[in-house]
């Protein structure tokens, strides 16, 4: 069975990560980074915050960019980290209680690798919040259990 506690970073965020995990600020104070694991298998979830270009209040239209937000992760920093582009999935999905939006990707290479990235804005943001992994694919479930608890503004 594994643990989980509650990590809220001031008043930005609040999400639920594994008891043995340790978040650290990064030196450009713009990102967060959450260990996950031990040794050689230790990865790090990073959560950082971006300008949105064209904030909306339309659904579609916030769907379409931070649809167009993850595809771009999966075209850009992916492949030049690891050689090619992966095939990914990628579904949008509303957060009603926060009034919210999200776009949330993964992809898995051949050597048990995966990735997992979610984009995450508030209808009328001027900014969205892009969360990003990538680690053993054995841990996929627990960063997806992440991330769904994700909440900007604690």
């Amino acid at each position: 069975m594994e643990y989980w506690k509650h990590l809220k970073i001031g008043d930005l965020f609040r999400i639920r990560v594994p008891l043995a995990s340790r978040a650290r600020i990064e030196e450009d104070e713009a990102t967060v980074a959450i260990r996950i694991g031990e040794g050689e298998d230790a990865s790090e979830l990073l959560i950082a915050n971006f300008p949105l270009t064209m904030p909306s209040s339309e659904p579609a239209e916030l769907m379409n960019t931070l649809r167009g937000i993850i595809e771009e992760f999966f075209h850009g920093p992916v492949p030049e980290a690891g050689g090619h582009i992966l095939d990914y999935t990628v579904e949008v999905d509303e957060d009603p209680e926060n009034a919210a939006w999200t776009a949330a990707g993964i992809a898995r290479a051949l050597d048990d690798c995966a990735w997992v990235a979610k984009a995450y804005t508030r209808v009328r943001d001027d900014h969205f919040w892009l969360l990003h992994w990538n680690g053993p694919a054995t841990d996929v479930e627990s960063v997806l259990k992440m991330l769904s608890s994700f909440k900007i503004g604690a």
